[in-house]
């Protein structure tokens, strides 16, 4: 960290402003640090040097430990921070348009043309999101509040026609009914 603030300052706002894990990663491990890395309540805590395998193990318990402590299915945040390979990007729920899955990299759709890359899954990605998601085909999620139209094997957002997966048609056509403002 750069200036005088220290890891344990960020982990200190980190704890009184927003409700997520945070793992410290240092090569500082003496009492003191511990002491004062313990009372910010982390979810990890790895010293340096670490390998991809340990820092893979300790953000899946990070994870996993987080979501049974917050009592609701997911986030309350509306906003989703994504590495696009070169910083966080801070991208807003209500500015994504739909989600597409290639391969290791998932495409963030947004409502003003640009799109965000990053190097993820699907699934994890669907894991941060709300209720106003849903995914529609193995390769897709869409923002249900940016739906134009729905048919049999379609839908469009924006300007972007989707396709919607036989096993998600079912679950897709459920969440529109039930969400609908005029009745069949």
């Amino acid at each position: 960290m750069r200036g005088k603030s220290t890891g344990i300052d960020l982990a200190k706002d980190l704890e009184q402003y927003f409700n997520i894990p945070f793992i410290y990663l240092t090569s500082n491990s003496d009492p003191k640090t511990l002491r004062e890395a313990i009372d910010t309540n982390p979810s990890g805590f790895l010293t340096k040097p670490f390998n991809k395998d340990q820092l893979f193990a300790a953000i899946e318990i990070a994870t996993k430990t987080h979501k049974l402590k917050t009592p609701q299915e997911k986030p309350i945040l509306r906003s989703i921070y994504v590495n696009d390979g070169k910083e966080f990007v801070k991208i807003l729920f209500d500015d994504i348009l739909f989600l597409k899955s290639d391969n290791v990299y998932v495409e963030l759709h947004l409502k003003n043309g640009n799109r965000t890359i990053t190097r993820s899954t699907l699934s994890k990605i669907f894991n941060y999101l709300d209720n106003d998601f849903l995914q529609i085909h193995r390769s897709y999620i869409i923002n249900v509040n940016q739906v134009n139209r729905v048919g049999t094997n379609k839908v469009i957002v924006g300007k972007t026609e989707i396709p919607v997966g036989n096993k998600y048609k079912t679950p897709m056509f459920e969440n529109f009914k039930n969400n609908a403002n005029v009745s069949d």
